[in-house]
């Protein structure tokens, strides 16, 4: 999943040896939240935190089909 995510346009992936990862985007994270929330993707965002949290979202790694549909939505919104 980060390999995949480290490959996508304006989005970049923390390192980590952890079943989740964070995720710098472009938008807000809050509203990119919110999108993939509306298509039944739940991720974590601290946008509210401010500061550098401001475009991060946390993201649990789930099985081959989650993630799948994680990254179809993430494209879309981002």
């Amino acid at each position: 999943l980060a390999h995949t995510l480290a490959g996508l346009p304006r989005v970049e992936v923390s390192p980590s040896d952890s079943n989740m990862l964070w995720l710098r985007t472009e938008r807000p994270a809050s509203e990119v939240f919110h999108e993939l929330l509306a298509r039944g993707i739940l991720v974590r965002s601290f946008a509210e935190r401010g500061g550098r949290l401001r475009h991060q979202l946390r993201v649990t790694v789930g099985t081959p089909e989650e993630n799948d549909a994680f990254l179809s939505a993430l494209v879309q919104v981002t």
